[in-house]
């Protein structure tokens, strides 16, 4: 008599239990030389994990998406903006440890978390081909003879 997992057809376990025949992997049995043949099951759970894991563009739940770069002496973020932000009316504020820029659409604003402090002064941004770029200095403590 079969388990009612084992005879579930969407249960991962029981079709691997199927596909190996019992003989896999720890059982000492030879593996089946027709292991592959009716392999259906191994590719669509592939993809299922695959699209799971790594969302398309589309599927992402972020508009606007970013990227940090860290060099020695600066933090840089740049953000993709749609087409349809006009950056005249962007306005870019950054704190110690965030840089939220004002001015978009639905959302009307990004915030950034910042891999570290950053001092406020010198900051400098720029907006070309889609990209805001800020370029912050980061904040290092004076020591102190």
């Amino acid at each position: 008599m079969k388990s009612k997992k084992e005879s579930n057809s969407s249960d991962p376990w029981a079709s691997m239990n199927r596909f190996f025949n019992g003989a896999f992997p720890f059982s000492g049995s030879p593996i089946p030389t027709d292991l592959m043949k009716n392999s259906e099951w191994l590719e669509r759970m592939a993809q299922e994990t695959f699209t799971q894991s790594n969302p398309t563009p589309s599927q992402s739940k972020e508009l606007y998406s970013h990227n940090i770069f860290e060099t020695h002496r600066s933090v840089i973020v740049r953000i993709q903006l749609p087409q349809s932000v006009n950056p005249e009316f962007l306005r870019v504020y950054v704190g110690p440890t965030s840089a939220r820029v004002e001015g978009l659409s639905n959302p009307a604003e990004k915030k950034v978390q910042l891999p570290c402090e950053v001092n406020r002064v010198g900051i400098r941004s720029s907006y070309k081909d889609g990209i805001l770029e800020i370029r912050m200095k980061k904040n290092y403590d004076s020591k102190i003879n």
